[in-house]
């Protein structure tokens, strides 16, 4: 598993002017995307590398 970084804005916050920070653990970046594009309108910001796996 590996660890995504996005910034992001929830869709139903109109009012919403900065994007938030959330941490995501997934499989691949293709499966993350589609787990918050429901909620989020989303940027990739980064990744975590865990150097122990």
């Amino acid at each position: 598993m590996k660890i995504f970084i996005f910034a992001a804005i929830e869709r139903a916050n109109t009012d919403q002017q900065l994007p938030i920070k959330i941490k995501c653990v997934a499989e691949n970046y293709h499966q993350e995307k589609a787990m918050l594009s429901g909620e989020y309108i989303t940027t990739w910001a980064g990744q975590i590398i865990n150097r122990k796996e």
